[in-house]
Formats: C-alpha cells, structure tokens, sequence
C-alpha cells in the first residue's frame, strides 16, 4: 500500500497548482488539446509570420471564450509549460484564467509581473506570453497613434511595460523576450512618423512643403496630449531626430537665398516648439540641431553673396550698355546698389546679430569688387568717347560716383578689417575720369565763347556756363566742392 500510494502521490500535482476537484471548462477543453500539434502563434506587427493552424471546432469554442485577439496555442503552451496559479488555501483563478483575465482588459503590466513572478519560481519559461503581450502592446499602440481614441486607456500599461522592461534589463539574459521591447517601440514610431511626414518634394515651392511639415507636427502634438509621459518623451525623440533628417536633406538642394532664408526662420520656430514640449525629457539634447543650424547659416552667406554678386553684374552690365548706346530717358541703375544691399541684410534681421554681420561683411566685398570692375571698365571703354556723347556720359559718370558715395553712407556695418579708403580711392579714379570727359567736350564750346564775347560782345560764355549749371543741378550735382573743382580744371 505504501508504495502504491507513493507512486499515487508522485503523479499528483505539486502542491501549489492543486485545483478543486469541481470541472474546469477551459482544463476539459485543453485535455482534449494535448495531441494537437499546434504551431507557433500568428505574428505580431513585429514578429516573424510563421502561419496559424486551421481552427478546429474545440478550439473555435475557446477562442469564443477568449475575448481577445491571442492565439489558442498560446495558452495551450501556458497550460503545459508554466506555473501561473494562486496558493491553493485562497480562493482564487488559475494562472490560465488570470492571464486570460488581464489580457482581455488591456492590463498589460499586470500580466508581465504575473509571468515574472512565475518565473522567479523557475518553473516556467513565459516568453511566449511576453510575446503575445508585445503583439497586442503594438497592435493598441498603432491603432492609438492612428487616432484610435478608444486604445487611449491602455496607454498608461503599455508605458508602465516598457519602463520595467527596462529597469529588468539588467538582470536578465541577452534573449529574454522583453529586452528588444524598447527597440521594437523605437521601430514602430519610426514607421508611424514616416508614414505621416511629407515627401520632402519641392514642385508647389519650398513655402507650401513647410506649411503641410507644420500641419503634421502640429497635429502629432495633438495626438500626443492622451499619451502618457514617457511615451509622449520617445515619440518627439523620434519626431525631433526625423525633421532633423528632412531638414538636412533640404539643405542638399539648390535653393535660392530668400528660400534658405525662410527655411532658417520656420526651423528656428518649430525647434523651438518642439524643444518647449521636451523640457524635461531624460534624453532631451537642446543643441540636437545645432550643426544644422551652423550649415544653414553658411548656406544663407554663400547663397547671399551669390545674390549680391548676380545682382552687381546685371547693374553693371546695364551701364555698359547704356554708355555704348545712351537712352534719351536717362535711369541711373547704381541706385539698385542699395537697394539690393538693404534687401540682402533686412531678410536676417531677426536671425541674429551675427548673420547679419556676416552678410554685410560679405556686401562690402562685392561693393568693393563692383567699383573696381567700373574703373577698369572706365579706363578701357570711355577715353576717346565721341564729343557728341561725351559731355553727357562725363557727367552721368560724376553721377554714378555721387551715388556709391551716398550707398556707402547708408549702407554702415563696414568691417573692421576692410580698407574703405580703397574704395574712397577707386571713386575719386572714376570721377575724374569723368571730369576729364565733360572738359574735353566742354573746351571747344568755352574756346567758341570766349573768342565771340571778345570780338562779338556777346554774352555766350555766361550762357555756356548757365547750361552747364543748369545740368548739374539737374542731375542733382551740387556740392560746392565738385563745382569748385570744376571751374578751377575749366579755367
């Protein structure tokens, strides 16, 4: 008898998982399940797809008693691999139905600890169960960032998981399932943020790419508020990291200076916004974009100079023009000087003292290669002109120096270490030149004049004076200083 009850007692249970002699619904249906050769469960959004056997009507049965989407292999494998019981002297569920339990109200931290805790026993292996965990932590997750707001609920669990998987990290081994759930998360926000993010395509213009990039941050922002925390912190990780790709791509492109411009000043203000709803992050790197921003700048000044320099040679182009074939109706294209100078460093005004500083920098350059490329010009073309066109280009010459001069003066921010007397001496070369042009065409008439005021007793020479009067103060030359210069090289 002894032995035969030993042998009685050997095929008993252990004493923890001793269940009441009453029959179990689910523990009769799985004792017809234990010849069934069943595969690996249907895989999750980031789980390999190994297939899922057909339903067979006993399993059709409890899936209907199973109120959520886990594969019946799953708890087949829960009933024959792991202790997952209450102690027999309380009144409570198996593990099957504990699990079963928490799973269909979206407890997902509550069911790791449950199989962890049946773990630290070493009776039982729950990475399966880790893994339908995971499938529907994704499937909630995706359907939540979607716009599911009924998947909201379950957020706060589904953040709860990730932190203690993390926080167990270190105390397991490399291959415990949850050790890649912060990865897998990592994934699939990296797939939801490209899934909603613009094409970075230029057709419709820079402007309208921005605006509809604004658009989607401000709706995940929205979508964000439900969120909790420590969710919300590794969504705008990913988001902040991927508008730092689209923006460095941008920057690839061939834009004009106002688009770089523009460009600067929309990512100035969304990083900022972005950096306002990260304040606080453990992770959270405030100069995550400052290459770019550094890139960008340099972008602006080349592209800026590009400008400047494009602009400079239409002007001067436009005068070598006008001095080969004078126009009755007479335009002085020097003014565009200015007003493409104060165009380039009024666009940055409000990026910072130092970009403009940079650019007005690089303006004087251009000013200073645009006078020499005019006195060069001067020097070659105009000695000689024809004394029919000469009295008038002479004084159009004097004309263009005044207005550099008055550029100068309004443009200011001249650098430290530029020579403005370099400039100074390049516009005194081209006013004389100029000078030398009227007298030369002017000469002849004074000659005439004065030989008819003396034989004639005519007063010609007062009238040849009035009309040259009368022409520079037409061009608006009337400086004493240049008048005097004039009638002292005229005497």
């Amino acid at each position: 008898m002894r032995r035969g009850t030993a042998s009685v007692h050997s095929g008993l249970p252990h004493p923890t998982v001793q269940m009441s002699k009453k029959k179990n619904p689910i523990k009769k249906v799985l004792s017809k399940l234990k010849n069934i050769n069943a595969s690996p469960p249907e895989a999750g959004p980031l789980l390999a797809n190994k297939g899922q056997p057909k339903d067979k009507p006993c399993l059709k049965k409890l899936k209907e008693s199973l109120k959520f989407e886990v594969p019946i292999t799953s708890f087949i494998k829960l009933k024959n691999k792991v202790n997952l019981v209450c102690d027999p002297q309380e009144n409570c569920k198996s593990g099957e139905e504990q699990f079963k339990n928490l799973m269909s109200k979206n407890e997902y931290y509550e069911a790791c600890l449950l199989i962890h805790d049946a773990e630290q026993s070493g009776k039982s292996d729950g990475s399966e169960l880790y893994e339908i965990i995971a499938q529907r932590m994704w499937t909630s997750l995706s359907l939540a960032l979607d716009g599911d707001a009924n998947q909201t609920a379950g957020l706060r669990t589904i953040s709860q998981c990730i932190q203690w998987a993390k926080e167990q990290k270190c105390s397991k081994d490399p291959d415990w399932s949850p050790q890649e759930w912060d990865n897998e998360l990592e994934s699939l926000f990296d797939r939801d943020i490209r899934k909603h993010s613009p094409k970075a395509e230029l057709d419709k213009g820079l402007n309208h790419f921005l605006e509809e990039l604004e658009k989607n941050i401000s709706e995940v922002i929205r979508r964000l508020e439900q969120f909790p925390e420590a969710l919300t912190a590794a969504y705008l990780k990913h988001l902040h990291a991927e508008l730092l790709n689209q923006l460095a791509s941008l920057l690839d492109k061939k834009l004009k200076y106002d688009d770089h411009v523009l460009l600067f000043r929309w990512t100035h203000k969304e990083h900022r916004r972005l950096c306002m709803c990260r304040v606080g992050s453990e992770d959270f790197d405030h100069m995550l974009f400052g290459n770019w921003f550094v890139d960008s700048g340099n972008k602006i000044a080349s592209t800026g100079r590009e400008a400047i320099y494009r602009t400079f040679v239409e002007i001067l182009q436009s005068e070598i023009v006008w001095n080969s074939y004078p126009e009755s109706e007479v335009r002085y294209y020097f003014t565009d000087v200015l007003e493409e100078g104060t165009r380039i460093c009024k666009a940055v005004e409000d990026l910072g003292d130092t970009l403009v500083s940079r650019l007005q920098s690089l303006l004087w350059e251009e000013i200073l290669h645009f006078v020499t490329r005019y006195t060069a010009f001067l020097t070659e073309k105009l000695e000689g002109a024809a004394s029919k066109n000469g009295m008038c280009v002479g004084i159009r010459i004097v004309k263009n120096c005044c207005i550099l001069r008055s550029t100068m003066e309004n443009l200011g921010g001249v650098p430290q270490d530029m020579e403005i007397r370099g400039i100074e001496s390049l516009l005194g070369q081209c006013e004389n030149k100029g000078i030398d042009l009227v007298l030369s065409n002017l000469k002849p008439s004074l000659k005439e004049a004065f030989q008819n005021y003396f034989k004639k007793n005519c007063n010609e020479y007062e009238n040849v004076l009035r009309r040259l009067k009368s022409t520079f103060m037409k061009e608006n030359i009337q400086k004493d200083q240049v008048q005097r210069h004039y009638w002292t090289r005229a005497m």
